[in-house]
């Protein structure tokens, strides 16, 4: 893999190739400005769409909200938005081994945590084939990351299944705020190499574009036994973006990226002919896919506008669990009235089209090889004002029909008090559901082989099922925030989380298979919606500016979790869970320092609890991440970041019976170099 090294002289290519003038531009400060000069109240006052489709102000947002700025990416020395949510309280990020992650908030966990929708710019990453998301291709530019908004809890009502445990909305900058051209490359001992270059410029009297280019390769990590895991990774990613204003009220984007990349992957596979009845197998994965978003927004006046959204999603992987092709298609149309005083009305209508095809693999197959599959829904919402700036209920619901489980109603009703700008308390309550996946319908997975008194080997096997329910959630949430002085902010949420109908695995009975080439004993486990579970719990943040070059972030969660199990998989001989891994508690602690006008330094400690319902347990532990920055000049930044800086090496999740292994998460550090220049 030293295509890196093509792409670092490409770079350098390109600094001799674009034509540079050196000058001021006010986009460039907005790009950097420093966050330690907002106040508390602004940042109170940042408008949020992610709990309703209309603008909210972070303050006045009756959710747990939480939003990670550009500003905060920045300083944060993240390379990845896994690691970017590392800093938002009450979520759980673990990472597997190189490329892969697990991911959720208020819940379990596991590589496709089933419960996390996931948008970027309005559009879902969210795997229709395993329920989850693919982390290792969600490789964004973060320099190009307006912001992030993040809610904790439901947000169904109003973007739809699977919006159950949480919300992540990912917002990229406008094409205007990104003019310039910028570079930025670096490596160290586990991230070897990043690259990256984007370039704005202008599309007549009223449009503006930008194009972009990302590389990064990454070295293999290392199991608990000390030998290599043979998951180093390549991945490379362009795309582009253009924002068009025809005219006053109207806004036309167009967007789209592509990647591709490559990589190991190695598995323990059952085997009915191995003495140990099983086998090592280690293969290629390749990745490829791309999207594509047009957007029309048009304001028609004060009161109201409506957006029409498209987007396209094409998703390639050939690996050892799934052979994959699968295309996205998806159609969304937004209005937003004031039918009343005190009233905002919002309404939409939806289409998405899911159509894959799935190879058989060594490892698994399933029953359909292709299948296309039909998603329609409408949502209505309801921002009521009872009392003036002070008082104010949300009301709504999303109907959606799917072809597993037909029709699904998700409703929502949000109260938020805000007796003056300082203090706001909210409370909710919500159903969601998680809709069954392709995995969930007619996977056909052998999990494990084993010895039998009958003389013949054994394989049990997880079979899907058409027959699944949705999950369902009942949510309670009350939460209280506080801007208690000009510098200290306080915000609290509380949940308590009831689920039905929740993916368990029942057991099936002993059947001889004569079936060539390999005699043997099938146990046949069915893959059903059986179990229950409640959850409760919370979150605690204070955010001080201590000074104007100090600021200080704590946070606190806690959650219990207690899970029904219909029936344990020990009776079949499978030792496997679907999700796992949720710490009881967590906290971390950052530190932001402006040492000088050019030397920053950041610290995060954080601190996650055992991992004791993991078919490995994982331990808990407390980690240091450090960050020194300085701006050489205006326009060129230096940065040197240390992560997991006390142990050497630690597990942060194990795996979950796929045969598949965790890696020890090893201290890494790396520098990187980043030069803006905006145009003349």
């Amino acid at each position: 893999m030293k295509s890196r090294w093509i792409y670092l002289a490409l770079i350098s290519f390109l600094y001799i190739l674009v034509p540079f003038h050196v000058g001021s531009d006010p986009l460039l400060a907005e790009e950097g400005e420093d966050f330690l000069d907002l106040d508390l109240e602004t940042l109170m006052q940042m408008e949020v769409s992610i709990a309703s489709r209309n603008p909210q102000t972070v303050q006045s947002t009756p959710a747990a909200v939480f939003v990670i700025t550009n500003e905060d990416l920045r300083r944060s020395g993240a390379e990845s938005i896994p690691d970017a949510l590392r800093l938002v309280p009450g979520f759980t990020v673990a990472q597997i081994d190189t490329n892969r992650f697990a991911i959720t908030a208020r819940g379990s966990n596991g590589e496709f945590a089933t419960k996390l929708l996931v948008l970027v710019d309005g559009r879902s990453v969210y795997t229709p084939l395993f329920a989850g998301v693919y982390w290792d291709v969600q490789d964004l530019m973060l320099e190009d990351v307006a912001r992030i908004e993040i809610i904790r809890g439901p947000g169904a009502a109003v973007w739809g299944a699977n919006a159950v445990n949480g919300v992540i909305n990912i917002i990229t900058k406008d094409a205007e705020d990104t003019q310039g051209f910028l570079a930025s490359a670096g490596g160290g001992s586990e991230e070897l190499t990043t690259a990256a270059v984007r370039y704005g410029g202008t599309v007549g009297e009223n449009g503006h574009y930008r194009v972009y280019s990302k590389l990064h390769y990454k070295d293999a990590s290392e199991l608990s036994s000390g030998i290599d895991g043979q998951d180093e990774s390549e991945m490379f990613k362009g795309g582009f973006r253009m924002d068009l204003n025809p005219e006053d009220g109207e806004t036309f984007t167009l967007q789209g990226d592509i990647y591709a990349g490559e990589g190991e992957r190695q598995a323990t596979i059952p085997s009915l002919t191995s003495p140990t009845f099983s086998s090592r197998t280690t293969t290629d994965s390749e990745l490829a896919g791309g999207n594509l978003i047009a957007r029309w927004s048009k304001e028609l006046s004060e009161t109201s506008n409506y957006t029409v959204q498209f987007f396209y999603d094409r998703t390639m992987r050939d690996e050892i669990f799934a052979d994959q092709s699968i295309d996205v298609y998806d159609l969304d149309f937004d209005h937003t009235f004031a039918p009343a005083e005190n009233h905002s009305f919002t309404w939409g209508l939806g289409y998405r089209a899911v159509s894959d095809d799935l190879k058989r693999t060594e490892s698994s197959f399933f029953e359909d090889e292709s299948r296309t599959l039909h998603l329609f829904s409408s949502f209505a919402q309801d921002e009521i004002e009872i009392v003036d700036q002070t008082l104010s209920l949300i009301v709504g619901a999303k109907l959606e029909h799917n072809d597993y489980t037909g029709v699904e109603v998700q409703p929502t009703a949000r109260l938020v008090y805000t007796p003056n700008t300082s203090h706001t308390l909210w409370g909710s309550f919500s159903r969601a559901v998680r809709t069954p996946s392709r995995a969930d319908a007619d996977i056909r997975l052998p999990v494990v082989a084993f010895p039998t008194d009958q003389g013949l080997p054994g394989l049990a096997s997880i079979y899907g099922s058409d027959n699944n329910e949705s999950e369902k959630l009942l949510a309670y949430e009350v939460g209280y925030r506080a801007q208690v002085t000009e510098s200290f902010l306080v915000d609290v949420s509380t949940f308590y989380f009831d689920y039905h109908d929740q993916r368990s695995v029942l057991p099936g009975m002993p059947v001889p298979n004569f079936t060539p080439p390999v005699p043997h004993i099938d146990v046949i486990s069915g893959v059903a919606s059986e179990d229950t579970l409640y959850s409760y719990g919370g979150e605690i943040l204070f955010d001080w500016r201590a000074t104007d070059s100090i600021r200080l972030q704590a946070s606190y969660s806690y959650i219990n979790y207690n899970p029904t199990v219909a029936t344990s998989l020990a009776d079949a001989g499978i030792d496997y869970v679907f999700e796992g891994g949720v710490p009881e508690n967590q906290a971390t602690f950052r530190g932001q320092f402006d040492l000088t006008e050019k030397i920053e330094l950041d610290a995060a400690v954080r601190y996650v609890d055992t991992l004791s319902d993991l078919t490995i347990p994982v331990d808990s532990y407390v980690e240091l991440d450090l960050r020194l920055g300085w701006h050489i000049t205006d326009d060129l930044e230096l940065s040197i970041i240390g992560r997991n800086l006390l142990d050497d090496k630690h597990p942060e999740y194990s795996g979950l019976g796929l045969g598949v292994p965790s890696s020890e998460i090893e201290r890494s550090v790396y520098g990187k170099i980043t030069y803006r220049l905006p145009n003349s």
